[in-house]
Parts: C-alpha cells; sequence; structure tokens
C-alpha cells in the first residue's frame, strides 16, 4: 500500500492537491498518520481517485 501511494505523494509534494474546506478531520489524520494507521480505507481511496484522475487527462490540479 505504501509504494501504490507514492504517486499521490508526488502530486501533494508538487503542490497539486487541494482539499475542500469541508473535508472530514478523519481523512486528513488519516492520511497524516499513514502507513501507521490502524485504518487506511480513505487512503486506498484517494489511490485510486487520483489514478483515475491521471488516466482522464485531467489538468493536474486534484480537489478533494
Amino acid at each position: 500500500k505504501v509504494t501504490r501511494f507514492f504517486p499521490v505523494l508526488a502530486q501533494y509534494e508538487q503542490g497539486n492537491v487541494y482539499h475542500a474546506k469541508n473535508l472530514p478531520a478523519e481523512f486528513e489524520n488519516e492520511l497524516l498518520t499513514f502507513p501507521e494507521t490502524k485504518n487506511d480505507d480513505m487512503v486506498d481511496a484517494l489511490v485510486y481517485a487520483e489514478k483515475a484522475a491521471m488516466k482522464s487527462k485531467s489538468t493536474g490540479v486534484f480537489v478533494i
């Protein structure tokens, strides 16, 4: 799972990911504690969403 997260991490590092203001705090907490977090379902969902966005040739900016 950590390996699959690397492309998402790269998008964060490049400043291409923005969080919506109403994003649940649990989501950010899971991201910040990954991979040591007990539950990583939201991280998995983010990984697959990023893959889908990249396949659709999006603008390169990812808002969640």
